[in-house]
């Protein structure tokens, strides 16, 4: 301590030093720190009483249960459809959570179907999935030409033989939801100016659209022959005459696959003789050998088209019997035969057109989508709180259908001044065709969506939602449901079914909503 003496006086002060007031301040925050633990726990103490937890759901036959920090475990209600709390002693500040149930998940499908036209038709189609499709196309195969009078030097000339259709066999795109025509050609019959009639074209477009995606167009019809030797067939059907007589007619060219050039195997021109439609696969011993274009003859036949193989006259010269011989082959696109010199009846029709479009769609179905949360205001003086917890909505059974929505949680909460409804809103349900895939091959899997995971969860774990079919950790084609375990599965949604090429799945429940309380 020090002091100072005023001049000319007696009088004298004292004051404390610096460093002395700066250790007295030490001492008192020292003191003060170690008294904060004894002070907050008497303040806990008197206002809030022990910290816990009460949760009300339903189990999984659908009947209330309750649990809390002092129970053991998931304990029935006294309700069916509802728990009662009422606070423990000296319990303040009441936190509450309630949760939605939530939505029950789609199921998927699987489609394979086939689509068959023949002769002059047509039919409008929607595609049920995105993805690929195997077509074949045999455009209409066209009639052979009438015999020519030629007084002039010769008593007549034999008509032609008709072209075959076109063959295209193709995997094309198509769109979900988009409207496409499928036509099939007509057989081309009858003949006029000597020329047989020329057979339809085979396609699959765009309904909105004149663009083609796929085609195989019809042959052109036979012709008499004027000429000793068969060229270019002009507009109308149109021959010069160079007095000459000759066995053949000219014959009509065959279809193209795409619209733009010939298809052809065997001889052509000419010796019209050994012309065989390009799709057909000819044997003499019906022992099918062979392919076109890449596709075996006895697949084709026999596996694609699914019908007998029957014989037919495949435009052979009549002139001489020694070509009148039937070949082994399909009954589609053939072109037919000339009318012979001396024959009275007219020449033969083509054979129709043929148009087959075969497909595989898997459908997974979408997860549910989990309930609302909703947290009301802190409620410092609870008397009571009734619950009403949520179903979860129901997995779709049939398929490309959608899962059905859960349903509301709400509560009743009687404080000390009032009392009030709360609620939060159910979740919906999956939608179904969440995933699809067209193939040919027909050997897609998908995986159901998983649902949405529980808007709350314990901190020690990660919240649940129902997996889908044929996801990792669910091997079954159905979609599952959370687990029924702590506030982890709360209000999720249930799974959606999957699907590949035996099976499809069905959706799994939503799970059910809950009333969180907490202290």
């Amino acid at each position: 301590m020090k002091y100072n003496k005023k001049q000319n006086s007696r009088e004298e002060k004292y004051a404390f030093s610096l460093a002395e007031a700066l250790i007295t301040l030490l001492i008192v925050c020292l003191i003060t720190l170690a008294s904060i633990p004894i002070l907050t726990k008497k303040k806990r103490d008197l206002n809030t009483g022990d910290h816990g937890y009460w949760m009300c759901s339903l189990d999984d036959s659908g009947n209330a249960v309750y649990a809390s920090k002092t129970t053991d475990g998931w304990t029935q209600s006294g309700s069916i459809d509802s728990c009662t709390f009422y606070p423990p002693i000296n319990a303040r500040n009441f936190e509450i959570t309630i949760v939605g149930g939530g939505g029950g998940g789609a199921a998927g499908n699987s489609i394979s179907d086939v689509k068959e036209l023949s002769g002059e038709n047509s039919q409008n189609f929607i595609a049920p999935g995105t993805g690929s499709y195997e077509i074949y196309l045999i455009g209409g195969g066209a009639s052979g030409g009438k015999r020519k009078n030629n007084a002039n030097r010769c008593q007549e000339n034999p008509g032609g033989p008709g072209g075959s259709g076109g063959f295209s066999h193709r995997i094309i795109n198509l769109e979900y939801g988009a409207s496409y025509t499928l036509a099939s050609g007509k057989a081309g019959s009858g003949a006029s100016k000597n020329c047989g009639d020329a057979g339809g074209d085979s396609y699959i477009k765009l309904a909105s659209s004149d663009t083609r995606i796929a085609e195989a167009t019809g042959g052109n019809g036979g012709q008499s022959m004027w000429k000793p030797a068969c060229g270019d067939r002009g507009s109308g059907c149109n021959v010069v005459n160079d007095g000459r007589c000759h066995w053949a007619g000219c014959p009509g060219r065959g279809g193209s696959p795409n619209g733009k050039s010939g298809w052809t195997i065997g001889q052509d021109g000419k010796d019209t003789r050994r012309s065989v439609p390009p799709y057909l696969c000819s044997s003499a011993s019906r022992n099918l050998s062979g392919s076109i274009g890449g596709v075996q003859c006895a697949t084709l036949l026999k596996d694609i088209l699914k019908k007998p193989a029957e014989e037919y006259d495949y435009a052979s010269n009549s002139n001489y019997s020694e070509y009148t011989t039937t070949r082994y082959g399909l009954p589609y696109g053939y072109g037919g035969k000339g009318q012979s010199t001396g024959q009275t009846s007219g020449p033969t029709p083509g054979g129709p057109g043929y148009l087959r479009l075969s497909y595989f769609i898997v459908h997974a179905g979408g997860g549910g989508k989990s309930g609302y949360v909703n947290r009301p205001a802190v409620v410092p003086s609870l008397k009571r709180l009734i619950a009403y917890p949520g179903k979860g909505g129901l997995g779709a059974t049939a398929a490309d259908s959608n899962g059905s929505p859960g349903e509301s949680t709400t509560c009743t909460i009687e404080a000390k001044d009032y009392t009030s409804e709360k609620s939060a809103s159910r979740g919906t349900g999956g939608i179904a065709i969440y995933n699809t895939a067209a193939s040919a091959e027909a050997s897609d899997v998908l995986p159901g969506q998983e649902g949405e995971t529980s808007p709350v969860k314990l901190r020690t774990s990660n919240a649940i939602g129902g997996l889908g079919g044929f996801q990792a950790g669910n091997a079954s084609e159905h979609g599952a449901t959370g687990l029924f375990k702590d506030r982890n599965y709360f209000g999720a949604g249930g799974g959606g079914g999957g699907a590949n090429s035996e099976a499809w799945g069905k959706g799994g429940n939503g799970n059910p909503g809950a009333v969180i309380v907490e202290w």
